[in-house]
This record gives structure tokens, sequence and C-alpha cells, in this order.
């Protein structure tokens, strides 16, 4: 691997991006997290893809799609309900789950590991948060996507049901 003349060189100039897309993708990512380190929050983990995804993707829905905005509300109030069993416990957690020098004791190495149990337990609640607040976005936008689904929905019936009719008179009623 690297195609260098020494060892010393591949150490410091590591493996090509040719080689790298060539390893399995388990290779790939203990690599990966090797040389980029862990990330901290889940969202900042972009392991590299081998392979581009099959299908065609776009944004559009296909012809036959049809969005119900009852059911969204309904999937969206599942889902408020569920967070809210979560906060509670997430709640106790976060007032109940410090360890302190009272836990441990009053030595300079219980210091130590009390700030490390405290900085494990923030950041804990940090993923916690991050969690609850993706998790309430994701209720808002389908609140949201229902609110502007059926107002477009209604928008557009009016617009056609003032067109008027070939004859003059009435209007298409749909």
């Amino acid at each position: 691997m690297g195609n260098y003349p020494y060892p010393e060189e591949l150490n410091k100039h590591g493996i090509s991006r040719d080689e790298f897309n060539n390893l399995d993708p388990e290779w790939q990512q203990w690599y990966y997290l090797q040389y980029n380190g862990e990330a901290t929050r889940p969202q900042d983990t972009h392991y590299p893809r081998g392979t581009a995804p099959h299908g065609d993707f776009k944004w559009e829905a296909g012809d036959g799609f049809e969005v119900k905005p009852q059911k969204l509300r309904d999937l969206a109030d599942a889902l408020e309900t569920d967070l809210n069993t979560l906060k509670p416990l997430v709640s106790k957690i976060s007032q109940e789950g410090l360890i302190t020098t009272q836990h441990v004791g009053d030595w300079a190495s219980s210091k130590e590991f009390a700030q490390a149990a405290a900085n494990a337990h923030s950041g804990f609640g940090q993923y916690l948060n991050d969690i609850i607040a993706g998790y309430t976005g994701v209720i808002q936008r389908l609140r949201t996507t229902a609110d502007n689904y059926e107002n477009a929905n209604t928008t557009t019936n009016n617009q056609v049901n003032n067109v008027p009719t070939p004859n003059g008179g009435g209007n298409v009623r749909l």
C-alpha cells in the first residue's frame, strides 16, 4: 500500500484515495476513524460511501401519491405523546444522575473522578437534549407539512371551482 519506496513515507503520507476506495467498507471505516477520530455527536459521523445508492431519488412524489394531512397530524400526535413520556425520565436522569465528591470522597483522585463523571453527565445531557430537539423538530415539520398541504389543496380547489364554464354560467365544482 502507498506505493512508497520506504515504510516511513507510507506512515507520513498514508494511503492514496484510490487505495482507500478499493478497501472493504469495514477497513474504510477503520481508517476513517483512526485518522479522523471519533465524532462527538452522531450527526458528526459521516462514513465514506463506497457506492452511490441505487435508484433515482428526487424530491417530487411520483404519480398517484397523495398526502393525507390527518395521517401526518396523527403521527405527530403519537410522536409528541412518546416525547412527553420521555421528558420526565430525561429530567430525572439529569437531576439525579450526577456523581459528586459526596459520593466518592474528598480525595484528589476522587475529585478527578467526580469531574470526569460530571463531564460525562454533561455530554450525555447534551446528547439527550439534541435528541429531544430533533424529535420536536420532526413533530413541528409534520404538522407544518399537513397544514401547508391542506392550505394548498384548498387554494387549488377554490381556484378551479371559480373558473367559469364554457357557456359562461357556473363553474366546474370539483
